[in-house]
């Protein structure tokens, strides 16, 4: 089987989105930043009013106002935070190539990636893990780095037989996840 395809800005942006949700580790760096802000904020308040009690009230209130904010908010920040990151360094051009077209060729060996680049052959063997999303289907060599297979290039019969194909040679499961 082969599949042609070629990524999108958005893809990039969707996959990075996609790894700071479900990825563990950065799932866990982002829990610290959140909580360690937070509590950061809460000790200044406390400290506030434990030791200069002329402002006390008021400056405590502030910095636990600015504590309650920053815990509620930080997820909405981080993921802004990805998203421009990501824009920058695709306009920055270091990834230019990743938006060249793709030719997958999938059999029993493995997937092989044909681009102006060159000829590269992932063996089922190097595959880690393979998520699928309503729109991608991310096949992982390891846990920052995956080959990114756009949906809506495919057609219905085409998503079926690569399913099939991963079904028949990939010897874990397919993790499907909503979002």
């Amino acid at each position: 089987m082969e599949i042609t395809h070629r990524l999108e800005e958005k893809d990039y942006v969707q996959f990075n989105l996609f790894q700071i949700q479900h990825s563990e580790k950065l799932k866990k760096r982002l829990a610290v930043q959140r909580f360690v802000v937070s509590l950061l904020f809460i000790g200044i308040a406390l400290f506030t009013y434990v030791f200069l009690p002329r402002f006390s009230l008021l400056v405590a209130g502030i910095f636990l106002l600015i504590s309650l904010f920053w815990y509620l908010y930080f997820p909405t920040f981080s993921k802004n935070q990805v998203v421009k990151s990501t824009e920058k360094t695709i306009a920055s051009g270091h990834l230019s190539t990743l938006f060249d077209e793709v030719r997958l060729k999938i059999d029993t060996i493995g997937i092989e990636e044909r681009t102006s680049r060159g000829n590269h052959l992932n063996s089922w063997s190097d595959i880690q893990s393979i998520k699928q999303t309503k729109d991608y289907l991310y096949l992982y060599m390891i846990e920052a780095s995956a080959l990114i297979i756009p949906k809506r290039n495919l057609k219905e019969a085409e998503l079926k037989e690569l399913k099939s194909l991963i079904d028949q040679y990939y010897q874990k499961a397919i993790q499907t996840i909503d979002s």
